[in-house]
């Protein structure tokens, strides 16, 4: 073989590793920019979602601003995440505000123990709060004002501790009604209770199999005030 075959051989091969080292960082910039998009469609989903949890709270907080009389509620009673903090407290003082100004507000929420806490808070603001053993909030939660004004709230994902990331509010007597008497159903029932009850039901069970566990023990678990459970032990 003479030179010139293989300086052709030599320019060849130097050709194919130029073009197999461009292939190679252009797949390597491919998975980067893929990864770049994922990255983007999960900032703008995470982005979606607090809007439209927005959207769902807003509406709330207007029931409870039109409210003359009387609010009624099923809830899930979840602790809320970090980044709901600041909504949930804003509620919780206009609760609060309007319970001063004569509205009455009662809330159902199902029986657990992780619910405590929020059952802590809404009583706080002088809301009456209730569990219940059976009520069923997977795929609905509902609040109602003064028989006519209504918010339905629905979670992307069936599940009583999945958050309200939906919400409509509608004006509808028939429909107000509806709800309503369905609310009277849970809170009149046997097998509902009250804060106090509950709480007292649940101390009693802790310290029934557990004799050594102190008061703030059990109040640090549920991420309330150790004087909130003196005063209802008592």
């Amino acid at each position: 073989m003479d030179g010139y075959s293989i300086y052709i051989i030599d320019l060849l091969l130097l050709v194919e590793a130029i073009l197999l080292l461009t292939t190679i960082y252009l797949i390597i910039k491919s998975r980067e920019e893929y990864r770049g998009r994922l990255l983007l469609l999960d900032k703008m989903k995470i982005a979606i979602d607090l809007l439209s949890r927005r959207e769902y709270f807003d509406a709330v907080f207007d029931i409870y601003r039109e409210a003359k009389g009387w609010v009624i509620a099923t809830v899930t009673g979840t602790k809320p995440r970090e980044e709901d903090m600041p909504l949930i407290d804003n509620l919780l003082s206009l609760m609060k505000n309007r319970v001063d100004d004569g509205v009455r507000i009662r809330l159902v929420m199902p029986k657990s123990p992780d619910k405590i806490y929020m059952g802590y808070r809404y009583k706080s603001v002088g809301a009456q709060v209730k569990f219940h053993e059976n009520l069923m909030i997977y795929d609905l939660r509902y609040t109602v004002a003064d028989g006519k004004s209504i918010v339905m709230g629905f979670p992307i994902e069936v599940g009583e501790t999945k958050p309200t990331r939906r919400g409509v509010k509608i004006y509808s007597e028939t429909l107000a009604g509806i709800l309503t008497r369905n609310f009277e159903r849970y809170w009149e029932s046997k097998y509902a209770y009250t804060y106090e009850e509950y709480l007292e039901k649940y101390i009693e069970g802790i310290r029934k199999t557990h004799p050594e566990i102190t008061i703030e023990t059990i109040a640090n678990g549920l991420g309330i005030p150790a004087e909130e459970l003196k005063k209802i032990n008592k």
